[in-house]
């Protein structure tokens, strides 16, 4: 076992992960364990790391361990008790129609029901579906659960939540083995045995079970379907990863896509490591010149090429009007960055009355229910909550205020003057404009 760097730091986490899920001895159980795949060093990402931080007492470590292990399993099994009469039935299957190419993608918004456009491919899906049999599966983060869509020609697929009862055991039964796994991984000095204790709670972790429910579907889908092509975003989650994996399982002449659609941060880490060579792209989509000279020194091997972005607008080159000043504020899709931006917009708004600042909520936080109580609270004429498209915002803007938002990009093109909101009291470095 190779020694890490200092204990606790950013940089010894990424490389004690990188330890079991580059071990020859690493299978499919421990590597659906999201917890192990460290997408970049953001507040919001390192809060599921906060105890690894903290660097506590070994003996402290040892028993808070445990006693996560335990809560975990306990909430495995009560959760698979209780929907046992919710449970598909056996009879139920996928739909056998042949697939030539297939994109995984992630509803955000109910909006993303009704409009056949997708978030993160844009009309791609459709113009390929004009020849070829296109199938869109999807992760559903709304409440609701039914596309509306008049004449489609795209199969759309919502992945299951809840399998048979026999593939829910199978799911219980890859859980345990991934702690046997982890052990023999432990036994043979490929980790510590305090890193040991960090990752066991996160085998029968929420988030680990909902990951081999995704690979066994990917699976199934992919046998049934028979894909010439695969496709998904690129950000380095381990469902990612797994759906590249069982598609190369099924069938090693499939080609894979990844479509790297947004920035590449400093500290970013997943994205950059393959750990398998199932998990390497054949070809990589991405968004500009910059990420493609990061990419290709950590995919030598995969085709990449320049696609751009279907959410960037024109480049429209004429001049801003400075009859009134407005400012545009893009957060990120997240709760707690989304309040603190909202924070420091409203004491703008308060301060410079003769100023507009437009404020455009991320689609992943437009029906928080925290955020919509700070809304109400809030009474300034200039303070302006935009249900603008993008582009009508950033003609209309001069200013651009952000933290890790890459909407910061398209605001650069279309020559708005960006400004970082730092926060003195994080560490981490979330500018998408640090290149």
């Amino acid at each position: 076992m190779v020694k890490s760097k200092e204990s606790g730091s950013y940089q010894s986490l990424c490389e004690e992960s990188s330890y079991i899920l580059n071990s020859t001895n690493c299978s499919i159980s421990l590597f659906a364990i999201g917890w192990l795949h460290i997408i970049r060093d953001h507040p919001i990402y390192k809060q599921n790391y906060s105890d690894y931080f903290k660097n506590k007492n070994l003996i402290l470590v040892l028993f808070k361990s445990i006693l996560e292990f335990i809560q975990n399993l306990s909430f495995s099994i009560i959760q698979f008790i209780k929907k046992l009469s919710t449970l598909k039935t056996s009879s139920e299957s996928i739909n056998k129609k042949s697939a030539d190419i297939i994109f995984l993608s992630h509803i955000v918004d109910s909006k993303n029901l009704h409009d056949p456009s997708d978030f993160y491919f844009g009309n791609v899906p459709i113009e390929l579906s004009s020849n070829l049999n296109v199938e869109i599966l999807y992760f559903n983060w709304t409440n609701e659960g039914h596309f509306l869509m008049e004449d489609d020609q795209i199969q759309r697929t919502m992945l299951d939540q809840r399998f048979n009862f026999l593939e829910e055991i199978r799911i219980l039964g890859m859980a345990f083995f991934g702690i046997i796994n982890l052990l023999y991984i432990l036994l043979r000095k490929e980790i510590t045995f305090r890193f040991f204790l960090y990752t066991l709670p996160h085998v029968f972790s929420i988030q680990t079970l909902n990951n081999l429910r995704r690979y066994l579907q990917f699976f199934k889908i992919f046998i049934n379907k028979k894909p010439s092509k695969v496709i998904c975003t690129f950000e380095g989650h381990a469902h990612e990863k797994l759906f590249f994996m069982a598609a190369k399982k099924i069938n090693f002449k499939i080609q894979t896509y990844a479509y790297q659609h947004s920035a590449i941060f400093k500290n970013q880490f997943s994205v950059l490591n393959h750990y398998l060579d199932e998990c390497i792209p054949d070809h990589i989509l991405t968004s500009g010149n910059f990420p493609t000279k990061i990419l290709k020194s950590a995919y030598p091997d995969s085709e990449i090429r320049v696609v751009g972005s279907h959410k960037c607008g024109e480049n429209k080159s004429h001049e801003k009007n400075i009859d009134q000043i407005n400012f545009l504020f893009v957060p990120e899709g997240f709760e707690s960055e989304t309040i603190k931006m909202l924070s420091f917009a409203k004491n703008c708004a308060e301060l410079f009355q003769n100023i507009n600042f437009i404020f455009r909520l991320h689609p992943l936080v437009a029906d928080n229910l925290m955020i919509k109580d700070q809304l109400e609270f809030i009474s300034d004429e200039n303070l302006i909550f935009s249900n603008n498209s993008i582009n009508d915002d950033l003609e209309l803007c001069q200013f651009v205020i952000y933290r890790g938002s890459t909407a910061v990009l398209d605001a650069a093109m279309a020559k708005l003057i960006p400004i970082y909101l730092d926060d003195p009291n994080d560490p981490c470095e979330l500018d998408a404009l640090y290149m």
